[in-house]
């Protein structure tokens, strides 16, 4: 069962902002296309005319993704697609990092930028909303526990048993502060997580 944001109690008070996770927009499509009137669901998600234009728009954008290898809990956690693709983006240049390694092949920063542009592409990824900098590198190298990138595939197994530790250290300092990668990376280069930035150098 779908939670829903309560309505507001008069009809004179200033309606407030509310930000829909994923699967209540789907949800609101689905009712949609089943001819469900709009001034119900405007009610019921405490919602404008503008949000359900805004959702109407982005239908096919939102199916893709529901349809794809996501998970209901992810689509009930997000509010955003620009945050699940980027999920989806490191969660695939990982697998692919981990297989080309595996292999004992080398894999360099620029083979790792380049191959993420290519998986962005894919999955409708726009270079406004990953810059592929050396910030966002050093990010992915941290979140996955890469220590180094010249080193060979016997090695990868070592660096795996300690990826998780240092990926789980890296969500709770962000969600924890609220901070985007961005601000993590600026935090990370101004010596206010020396310990972490340490690990991948």
């Amino acid at each position: 069962m779908f939670s829903k944001p309560k309505p507001s109690s008069s009809k004179g008070e200033k309606r407030k902002h509310v930000t829909l996770t994923l699967n209540q927009k789907l949800e609101i499509i689905k009712r949609l296309e089943k001819g469900e009137n709009r001034n119900i669901l405007m009610n019921e998600f405490n919602i404008g005319s503008s949000t359900i234009y805004d959702i109407k728009k982005q239908k096919d954008e939102l199916m893709k993704f529901a349809s794809q290898s996501v998970t209901t809990e992810i689509l009930a956690s997000r509010q955003t697609l620009k945050k699940l693709k980027l999920e989806q983006l490191d969660s695939v240049l990982f697998k692919w990092f981990s297989a080309v390694r595996s292999e004992g092949k080398p894999v360099t920063g620029p083979m790792i930028v380049e191959k993420a542009k290519k998986f962005g592409q894919d999955l409708g990824v726009a270079e406004s909303e990953c810059n592929y900098s050396d910030g966002w590198l050093r990010n992915f190298k941290f979140r996955h526990g890469i220590r180094r990138l010249d080193v060979t595939g016997e090695t990868l197994s070592a660096n795996q048993n300690s990826a998780e530790k240092y990926k789980d250290e890296f969500e709770k300092i962000v969600a924890d502060n609220d901070l985007t990668p961005e601000q993590f990376t600026m935090l990370m280069e101004q010596g206010y997580c020396g310990d972490v930035y340490q690990h991948l150098h």
